[in-house]
């Protein structure tokens, strides 16, 4: 599972799981970097892993900040953020600086959803995987609030709870 880096979003206490029993990758925005592809090749090679989710979350800083910066540059490391978050760019730009929580949200749920098919885009052996039926692909968003998280199919982009 990719997730945000925000210590809020705690895999484990969302999915009533022990501590040993996720996969996890964490990074800021939940992006795929080469650090995030080396991870998940593993754990599907060698892990056998049958379910690759990108999690997402409402309220989510690392959005608020690509969203606040529109076309202006991030400072430093926060480019590459920006960069992994491109795919959303025509929805940050058409939100003409209204960033409130709803526009924020639906931005974190594309963002998640774009995350997810560049998994497939960007490796092989994911691809393969999931092609085979060998590993299933789906984004979330989880609302902190209520505790809810609302599953989408990659490949269909229909909610599933």
């Amino acid at each position: 599972m990719l997730f945000c880096a925000d210590s809020r979003v705690c895999p484990e206490s969302i999915f009533d799981q022990r501590s040993d029993s996720i996969f996890e990758t964490r990074n800021a925005g939940n992006v795929v970097d080469d650090d995030v592809l080396g991870s998940f090749e593993y754990a599907v090679e060698h892990l056998h892993v049958p379910l690759i989710v990108v999690l997402g979350h409402k309220g989510c800083g690392a959005i608020h900040a690509v969203c606040e910066a529109q076309d202006r540059p991030l400072p430093n490391h926060l480019r590459e953020l920006q960069k992994h978050m491109e795919g959303i760019h025509k929805d940050v730009m058409n939100a003409h600086d209204r960033h409130d929580a709803h526009v924020l949200d639906e931005l974190s749920a594309k963002n998640a959803a774009q995350q997810a098919r560049l998994l497939v885009e960007q490796s092989s052996v994911l691809a393969a995987a999931v092609k085979k039926g060998d590993v299933r692909l789906h984004y979330a968003i989880c609302d902190m609030e209520s505790g809810v998280v609302e599953f989408f199919d990659v490949a269909k982009d229909a909610p599933r709870k």
